[in-house]
């Protein structure tokens, strides 16, 4: 009996880590379903008017399940084929991105009937869960389409393609989500070290956890109780430090997972490009899905153009990482992907920071800030430009990645 091979121990893992994914998540789907029932009926499960986030997310399960669908397929047909000599069909790149194209037009339909839907609360918990998923997925697949057009992609067949997107959309969150949970327990027991020596502040701290605990879930109450511990400078720095340096570096790393599992088949820089694009996309996807699971009416179209942006982000910044990857798994060309990595970090920590300096007037209100708080806020007031000013700098990436990889496979005339 013959050993198996790394294309067959790959693509056994790919099985097995698609089929639970999609068990997983089809039994989560089936479980907020029946929450999601029990409160419109009135079972006193749950509340009726919190009834909309469980009906979310479970279509964002279906999404899940159906996306992991063609990885469980093709991986089985390939370990069904090492046995008889069949191989999978060809796969065909052209049109996709055409077809993404005309899909875009009912983006704005979608955002539309979401923002009407969000507004009147009229059958939400039933219309806005899919339109959700299209107001997220459609752009998202649009730049993945727009980012590969043209490219020499001849050897990445389907089973490689469909295998990192289900990697993007399984392991890559979880894991970003158990490391940044660790990093945020290890600066908690800092904190809480540094607190034991300032006299009186383990009582504060005590009293304020009985306030919260008191508060329930009214967000205006929590906001309240916790604004003057937000304005503390050393808060405040804590929380920029962790989500524009600490996250991004964490997050740029672990998103293309997937493509990690493809490194002794030294995938070419096109396609180590398109790879990360479908990592990027995956990542962002499932994380936007879950921001905007509990939408607030008014806030919904404002919501979902951020996350569209943030989707541009992932996509782009995990595009990069790909390519610099298989260069360097290709060519030794590791000082490009340090700087690569240092890039996306540094994109996904500016788009960070600039948003959550756009959130600060809703925490701090009226109040009258001082120091670090103010420069915050003063920050705030030019973000939306910066915001717009990014989101054209990613795009101008995705261009001229696509052109520069065209060229140098040969695509396109240099002149």
């Amino acid at each position: 009996m013959q050993p198996p091979t790394r294309f067959q121990v790959l693509s056994l893992g790919q099985l097995l880590l698609s089929g639970l994914g999609f068990l997983l998540f089809a039994l989560g789907g089936v479980v907020l379903l029946l929450m999601g029932v029990a409160g419109l009926t009135g079972s006193g499960l749950v509340d009726a008017a919190q009834a909309l986030p469980y009906f979310s997310l479970m279509w964002v399960c279906g999404l899940v399940c159906l996306l992991v669908t063609p990885s469980i397929v093709l991986s089985s047909m390939r370990l069904l084929g090492s046995s008889t000599g069949k191989s999978l069909p060809a796969w065909q790149w052209r049109g996709s991105f055409r077809a993404a194209s005309w899909a875009m037009l009912a983006w704005p339909l979608a955002l539309a009937a979401g923002t009407w839907i969000s507004r009147t609360g009229r059958l939400g918990w039933l219309f806005l869960p899919p339109l959700q998923i299209l107001a997220v997925a459609l752009p998202l697949w649009w730049l993945i389409e727009f980012g590969r057009r043209g490219l020499d992609l001849s050897g990445s067949g389907p089973q490689r393609a469909w295998g990192v997107l289900s990697a993007g959309l399984l392991v890559s969150p979880t894991v970003a989500l158990v490391v940044e949970l660790l990093a945020i327990a290890l600066l908690l027991v800092v904190f809480v070290g540094w607190l034991s020596s300032q006299p009186g502040a383990l009582e504060q701290v005590t009293l304020l956890a009985q306030r919260l605990s008191n508060a329930g879930s009214d967000p205006e109450v929590l906001l309240r109780i916790l604004r003057p511990l937000v304005e503390t400078p050393a808060v405040l720095i804590s929380i920029i430090l962790a989500t524009s340096g600490l996250f991004p570096l964490i997050e740029e790393l672990v998103k293309p997972l997937g493509l990690w599992a493809l490194a002794g088949r030294k995938p070419t820089p096109a396609q180590g490009f398109l790879f990360g694009l479908l990592s990027g996309a995956a990542f962002a996807l499932l994380e936007s899905l879950g921001t905007i699971a509990n939408p607030s009416g008014q806030d919904w179209l404002v919501v979902v153009l951020g996350r569209t942006g943030t989707g541009m982000l992932h996509t782009v910044c995990s595009g990069l990482m790909g390519w610099a990857l298989a260069s360097a798994w290709q060519d030794g060309r590791y000082l490009r992907l340090a700087g690569t990595y240092l890039l996306a970090a540094g994109l996904h920590g500016l788009w960070n920071l600039f948003g959550i300096v756009l959130a600060l007037p809703a925490v701090f209100g009226t109040a009258s800030v001082t120091g670090i708080a103010a420069l915050l806020l003063r920050l705030g007031q030019v973000a939306p430009f910066v915001l717009v000013v990014l989101m054209m700098l990613l795009f101008s990436i995705l261009l001229v990645s696509n052109r520069r990889l065209r060229l140098e496979s040969g695509k396109i005339d240099p002149s």
